[in-house]
This record gives structure tokens, sequence and C-alpha cells, in this order.
């Protein structure tokens, strides 16, 4: 019989790459999801259970006869006006998560962790050991994350069978959901001609490490598979600068880069305008004043470690801009001549 891997977080931009290489390899899968989750493109063989990582007893019955776990939930998004929902998920749902993880008895749970977890990277790319070492964060995501962070060697240390692997930022085909961040953030608004698109903010030279959809979902995997309990690997990509980015974007699509700089001090006046008329009215902003500080920092990694004892491969960011322009065509966001 198939070992069973129940995935929480399945229904994502990363979560449903997942679930196809599991299926790939021959596993059987669990899908834990909500009830409202939209499942369109999820295999029919995936079994699918009705739970919510703030429901405790709906993860019990999900853990139920499952050999492993992924654990790859968490709200991704730059602002939400009650911010205690960060909380719940990304903290209080991981918790609910192992704990249940434990009692069940499963030989393995896997977490997705994230690059904002370790923080900015100072000189060198950051590794496994760099943890965080700010006091302010530039969003609820990356403060949730961080203390969800804090309790991972105490679970470990009560036994529950954790390894947990952090992505950079994950790009290519797939769900435009806020998760894909490259496709959404920063390359349709290009490719639409909308306002963030006319502008390339600071001088464009800030490090980010972008890491393919279906290496990110490999790593995953080989971390279940060969991942040692209680270690963390780092599921990094290319370490490259927005202006690389946007040449890489230019040369298979054709759509010129941003003509325009928009110094980060005027970033943050529309971020600042934008976060309070989304107070006022609820909806979310284009952009907040720390998403703009964000692009002031570098975020690259080293993803040696998982490269030597899990064997993460990861191509490079032309090879993967090349498939991901080539799936935004085949969609017709890239209107060909």
């Amino acid at each position: 019989m198939a070992k069973k891997v129940l995935i929480i977080g399945g229904t994502g931009f990363l979560g449903k790459t997942i679930i196809k290489g599991l299926l790939d390899k021959g596993y059987s899968v669990r899908l834990l999801h909500r009830k409202n989750s939209n499942l369109e493109g999820i295999p029919k063989e995936v079994e699918k259970v009705i739970g919510d990582v703030t429901d405790f007893e709906s993860l019990r019955a999900a853990y139920k006869g499952v050999d492993y776990a992924i654990h790859s939930a968490a709200l991704v998004t730059q602002w939400m006006k009650d911010s205690s929902v960060f909380d719940r998920i990304n903290v209080e749902g991981l918790d609910n998560s192992l704990r249940a993880a434990k009692e069940a008895g499963v030989k393995k749970i896997v977490y997705t962790s994230s690059f904002m977890a370790l923080g900015p990277s100072i000189g060198a790319p950051s590794t496994e050991k760099d943890l965080h070492k700010r006091k302010k964060f530039f969003n609820d995501y990356e403060r949730t994350k961080y203390l969800a962070e804090l309790k991972l060697d105490d679970y470990i240390a009560e036994g529950i069978p954790l390894v947990t692997v952090y992505p950079g930022v994950i790009y290519g085909p797939g769900d435009i959901t806020e998760g894909n961040i490259v496709i959404r953030n920063f390359l349709l608004p290009r490719i639409e001609g909308t306002f963030l698109g006319l502008f390339l903010l600071g001088r464009g030279k800030g490090l980010w490490s972008y890491s393919y959809v279906d290496d990110v979902a490999a790593g995953h995997i080989n971390a279940l598979e060969k991942g040692k309990i209680g270690e963390s690997y780092i599921l990094a990509g290319e370490n490259a600068n927005h202006r690389q980015l946007f040449a890489l974007l230019q040369k298979y699509s054709g759509v010129k880069t941003p003509p325009l700089r928009m110094p980060f001090w005027a970033a943050k006046m529309k971020g600042a305008l934008d976060l309070t008329i989304a107070r006022i009215f609820g909806k979310q902003p284009a952009v907040t004043p720390g998403a703009v500080a964000v692009f002031q920092k570098d975020w690259a990694y080293d993803s040696s470690k998982a490269e030597k004892e899990i064997s993460y491969r990861t191509r490079s960011l032309e090879e993967g801009m090349k498939k991901t322009v080539e799936w935004l065509k085949r969609e017709g966001y890239v209107k060909t001549k």
C-alpha cells in the first residue's frame, strides 16, 4: 500500500505543485481544505477532507492513518485589517497541526517556513544559522513566521518529528495568488502597464533569491524522504537583483523594463496613503510602507546544506523566467505577434 501523506495548505500556488510531485512518486495524498476552498486543479485521486488549522479537532481527524505530513498552510498577504488573523493561522495554526501530528504518531512532518523568518541578508547570502535579528518587522506575515520560528526547537524537544524548509521568493507557472509574488507583483503590473509597472523602486539593486516552484516542490519531497528530523533546509534559488529580473522579462516577452524610477521615500508616501484608505474602507492596499521597506533590503540565501543533504537542485533564473514567460504567453497574459 502506498504511503499516505497529509498536505495542509495544498490548494495554494506551491501546494498544488507539491501534490503533483507526491502523486508522481507514488504516494497516496490526503488534502485538508476549508469548506470554501477552490479545489480547481486538484487531481481526483486526492482524498479530500474538510478542516481548518484553527480547528484542532478537524486536524486530529485529518491526521488519522497518515504516515507523513507537509504543513505549508500560511496567510500570505501584505496586510489585513484584523492583524490577529495572521497569528491565528501562522502561529496558532502551526501549533495545532504539530500537536495533532504528534498525537497521531506521524513519522515525519515537513513545515514550510519562509525566508522572511530568517530575516534580510547582510553581506553574504544567509544560511540556516542566520536567524532573524530584527526587533521590528515589515509586515504581519514576517512577524508571525518569525514567532512560529521561535517555537520550533521546543516542538523538536517534545519529540515532534519536524523538518523545516525555507523557500526563497517562489515563482513560476501556476495560480496567480499573492503567494506567486513574482508574477502578481512584479511581472503582471509591467505586462499590463498598471501604475506600479511603470516604476523601478530605488535603483533596483536589491538581491532576492528566486526559487522556481517545481524545484521548491521537489525540495519538499526530498526533505520528507531524506531530511533529518530536527534539521532545517533553505530551498533558495539564484540570487539576483530586480534589474536582472526585469531584463529577463524583457528578453523573453518583449515587455520593456520600467522606464521610470521611484525613490523609496516617494513610494513610502504612496504606501502610507494606500494604507490609510485601506484602513477606512477595508480593501487591500496596492502597496504599504512596509512592502516598500522590504525592497530596501537584500534577501539572498545559500542552499548549500539542502543541496548536500537532501539533493536539492534548482534551475537558473534565466531558465525559470523563460518557462514562466512561455506559460504567461500560453495563458494570454503576454500578447504574441
